[in-house]
């Protein structure tokens, strides 16, 4: 790719907006520093500033200079990306869970006396008619 003759130039006439802006900093002189003049302005600390700075020029900030087929900055899989890290992170340092409490050992219940059935009950009672 580097190999490569630089396109030829545009035969489209110029943006006259982006003609007028060049021509405007360029008659300020060469004493004029547009990034000294960025840098004394009170936004430009304010860290809002990049957000407008990337929002306004359609900046894409993961962007790279080399052709997608060679580098996609955006091709890479979701688990490489920072959320999908840090959530496997927090999961592999997490401590296991504890186990669960062995069971109770069981009580004894006291036996309750069994009931007779009414058959059962009448043979084992004394007849009252006994001569």
């Amino acid at each position: 790719i580097l190999e490569q003759d630089p396109p030829p130039p545009s035969t489209d006439p110029p943006d006259p907006a982006a003609v007028e802006n060049i021509k405007h900093y360029l008659s300020l002189g060469p004493s004029y520093d547009l990034t000294e003049t960025l840098k004394s302005k009170k936004e430009y600390g304010n860290p809002y500033m990049l957000h407008r700075v990337v929002t306004h020029f359609g900046i894409y900030q993961a962007g790279s200079c080399f052709p997608k087929e060679r580098f996609d900055p955006t091709g890479y899989p979701e688990e490489d990306y920072i959320t999908a890290l840090r959530s496997s992170y927090t999961a592999a340092m997490r401590p296991p869970a504890p186990p669960p409490p062995p069971p109770a050992p069981r009580q004894p219940q006291a036996q309750q006396p069994m009931q007779q059935h009414k058959h059962e009950a009448a043979a084992a009672a004394p007849s009252a008619a006994a001569p």
